[in-house]
């Protein structure tokens, strides 16, 4: 519902010229249609995680399928899913699949909706790392 896929697609170019893996946690639904609406070219691979080993590039780890969303619109299941997106990140990170995580803006209504308790995904972060 927010801007976090437009950052997202117009970052690609720049991301490419890192010679390191890059994992984004989302879901290809919702990044083919900001692709689309933007018309910036969005070729990720689908992995089902984060792995230490992989070669460098950009891949797509398609955290949760058809997520229903309207562009700028509030709404529960964006809100849970982009908070799904950082768990699984979180996650990965915490088996040291991942070196770091950077996080896009999220929906803090949406989220809210979606059932999440901390006011800003920073203290989540914080939470879940000690």
């Amino acid at each position: 519902a927010g801007i976090g896929s437009e950052i997202l697609l117009k970052s690609l170019f720049f991301l490419r010229s890192l010679s390191l893996p890059i994992f984004v946690y989302g879901s290809r639904n919702v990044i083919e249609f900001y692709s689309e609406l933007l018309n910036l070219p969005c070729d990720l691979p689908t992995v089902k995680g984060a792995k230490k080993e992989t070669s460098p590039g950009i891949y797509l780890v398609n955290v949760t399928d058809n997520v229903p969303f309207k562009p700028g619109k509030v709404g529960k299941d964006s809100g849970k899913a982009q908070i799904l997106y950082i768990e699984k990140a979180i996650e990965d990170a915490k088996r040291g699949k991942i070196k770091a995580i950077v996080t896009l803006p999220i929906n803090k209504e949406s989220a809210k909706l979606g059932g999440f308790s901390y006011p800003v995904h920073t203290e989540f972060l914080a939470h879940a790392f000690g």
